[in-house]
């Protein structure tokens, strides 16, 4: 019997962290119940075990003269690994791989070694862009809009992101979600994710962990004034220093955003009419043509806040920082 490869390539922002969260909690019982191996983060099998190979995969790309031979060792590896211990299907992630042109060369081998199945969570693209705003590209652009104008109809073009994958893996299952809580099983992505990869249904708690918990997006429009504190956009040591210092109050506690206004939203969502439709035709054509493939924008995904609200909000943060920082420099007075 072939060994099956499911292959997790993103998207971004669409709960790729509590998929692969869960993979890393449960590994054991993947490998002895269900016949799963989640290799480390090098398709390794020394560990770490995160359940995701994002950089892995990003130095690989990188390495243009042994990327793709070192990507064929490991996998080659891991298919040995498997059948001397009696295992089915490997569960690989790293939700950078739709995004990082050439990473579908990397698996030029794989799709004679294993059943390929290639899973990739979609997202609304207005949703997508506040998300990486927050994440990333605060770190880069001057401010949101300046990130819409630079990476409209690029960003989150999941049609045109998928086409290298779609050549590359001509007889691969191609398994596209829509990353939307109605959309989803048991509205729950790893629920979702379990029951749609073939796995045997769902598994037992397969409910998500918290995981990649949002800052609050009065705290990023601070460090967007403060780019020279980032070393890149993955650097995230200013959110932990800050979170550390304010506690629970540096953290979202609503799903909606002042980031972006309605129209701008709504204007964002026009911008890929085309592509969404194409995707439709071809992933989802049980949806009706009349249908959207994301439900809209809403007046509920939306927090209007004046200047003059925004810059009370910055300075309650700020308050409670240095409040938090004098209060652990006294705690190491006293234990002195």
């Amino acid at each position: 019997m072939r060994l099956k490869l499911i292959l997790h390539i993103g998207g971004a922002k669409c709960g790729s962290s509590a998929i692969q969260r869960y993979n890393a909690t449960h590994r054991d019982r993947l490998a002895s119940q269900y016949g799963c191996l989640v290799p480390d983060t090098t398709l390794g099998m020394e560990g770490p075990f995160t359940g995701e190979q994002i950089f892995f995969f990003e130095q690989m790309r990188k390495d243009k003269e042994n990327g793709v031979k070192i990507v064929a060792s490991r996998m080659g590896q891991l298919k040995r690994y498997m059948q001397q211990h009696g295992l089915q299907t490997l569960i690989v992630s790293a939700e950078n791989l739709i995004n990082l042109g050439g990473c579908e060369k990397l698996f030029a081998s794989v799709a004679s070694e294993f059943d390929v199945e290639i899973v990739l969570y979609v997202r609304r693209q207005d949703q997508y862009f506040v998300s990486a705003w927050q994440q990333w590209h605060l770190k880069t652009y001057a401010s949101p809009q300046a990130y819409v104008d630079a990476r409209l109809g690029i960003d989150a073009n999941w049609t045109n992101m998928l086409r290298p994958w779609e050549e590359q893996f001509t007889s691969a299952k191609f398994n596209v979600r829509i990353f939307q809580r109605n959309r989803l099983i048991e509205q729950d992505v790893v629920a979702d994710f379990y029951a749609t990869s073939g796995l045997g249904g769902l598994l037992e708690g397969t409910q998500s962990l918290v995981a990649n918990k949002s800052f609050s997006e009065h705290l990023g429009d601070m460090a967007c004034r403060v780019q020279d504190v980032f070393d890149s956009p993955h650097d995230n040591a200013f959110y932990e220093v800050m979170a550390d210092a304010i506690g629970a109050q540096a953290f979202k506690k609503s799903s909606g955003s002042h980031i972006y206004t309605l129209q701008e939203r709504e204007d964002i969502l026009d911008a890929y009419a085309d592509c969404n439709e194409q995707l439709r035709q071809k992933y989802f054509p049980d949806i009706a043509a009349d249908i959207p493939l994301f439900d809209p924008p809403t007046e509920r995904d939306v927090v209007v806040k004046t200047d003059e609200e925004k810059s009370a909000a910055e300075i309650d943060l700020l308050t409670r920082a240095v409040f938090g920082m004098l209060q652990q420099l006294r705690k190491r007075d006293e234990a002195a």
